[in-house]
């Protein structure tokens, strides 16, 4: 099968049609509730993770602040995935979010790191594409991406930046170019738009408008958890901020780049690096950051990845993913 035929085989994500779950092998284990349009959803569920310990509580029990809800999230993380293999660090994960835990190194340094959805020993390298050896071992899936990368280019200029194109994907687009709308994700500037091609599960409308994309990050073997294209405009940037997670890393594609030579970068614990066409870039956003593009008339845009870091089980996977599904809908805990 085709990856377009992969996806067209899947069932179509519970409210809304224009979704589909998301193969359980790249990722998490299936869709998420309809929400509005945002930038940065790992980010955002991050953050409403770590607001979990504010939920009413109704009781405790040695080590562990709970409640029924949280109760009922924990018991069936161990009863849904522990076949699979441990979920002990998963669950610990929820456990300091819910004692409001926050895991803070270097504070006041170009290279703090911070993040209140964490899970504790996990190697922390704030650019991993400058170790070579590290991303053959760790991120074997970036070479066929950068293979793919001149089609990718090809059908983002034909399908978004074209006279037909542009009108095709208003049309059918779903969000296109879409700014940030919640709180979390404001620090971003309005000029920060985004074009989703998967948010945890895969956008019907959007994976139809750029198959060769889709294809190339299927076949790339990437356990992806969010692809989009990002779209930075001229004199514009991110202020500094951390993701507030440290087990989801994000690599850039740079598909279009300013003209002007090094006009557009972006820095990691004070390291800056510059977006060039065709090179990738792969960091740890759990590192404080920021970006900015100097250009005073060219957007900069790349395919944006994050995917789990690569220390996580499959079981962990699947069971940070569960965790989050029953944040955003409690109503999963009914179907077990």
């Amino acid at each position: 099968l085709t990856a377009r035929e992969h996806l067209d085989r899947l069932p179509a994500a519970r409210g809304h049609p224009s979704l589909s779950a998301q193969p359980s092998m790249l990722a998490f284990a299936g869709p998420l509730a309809p929400r509005p349009p945002t930038v940065r959803p790992c980010q955002a569920r991050s953050h409403r993770l770590a607001a979990s310990h504010r939920r009413p509580k109704t009781r405790t029990r040695p080590g562990v602040l709970a409640s029924a809800w949280s109760d009922a999230v924990e018991e069936q993380m161990y009863s849904r995935f522990s076949d699979l293999g441990s979920v002990d660090r998963a669950v610990q994960c929820f456990q300091a979010a819910l004692r409001g835990e926050v895991l803070r190194r270097d504070a006041g340094t170009p290279r703090r790191q911070q993040a209140h959805s964490f899970i504790d020993g996990l190697t922390a390298v704030p650019w991993h594409t400058d170790d070579q050896e590290l991303v053959q071992r760790w991120h074997p899936w970036v070479a066929p991406l950068v293979e793919a990368l001149p089609q990718v280019a090809k059908e983002l200029h034909r399908t978004a930046f074209t006279a037909s194109g542009s009108l095709r994907l208003a049309k059918t687009g779903n969000n296109v170019w879409a700014a940030p709308v919640r709180t979390e994700a404001l620090g971003y500037g309005p000029e920060w738009r985004t074009l989703v091609l998967q948010d945890h599960a895969w956008d019907r409308a959007n994976i139809g408008l750029f198959p060769k994309t889709t294809e190339a990050i299927l076949e790339s073997g990437v356990p992806s958890v969010e692809a989009f294209f990002a779209r930075q405009a001229p004199n514009s940037g991110i202020a500094k901020h951390t993701d507030g997670c440290n087990f989801i890393l994000t690599s850039h594609f740079p598909l279009m780049v300013p003209d002007q030579k090094d006009a557009s970068w972006i820095e990691v614990a004070g390291e800056r690096r510059y977006w060039r066409t065709g090179e990738p870039l792969v960091f740890d956003t759990s590192f404080e950051h920021h970006t900015w593009n100097e250009s005073p008339d060219q957007d900069r845009v790349v395919l944006l990845i994050r995917f789990w870091h690569p220390e996580l089980t499959f079981a962990e996977r699947q069971a940070i993913s569960f965790l989050f599904r029953a944040i955003e809908d409690p109503t999963v805990l009914q179907n077990p």
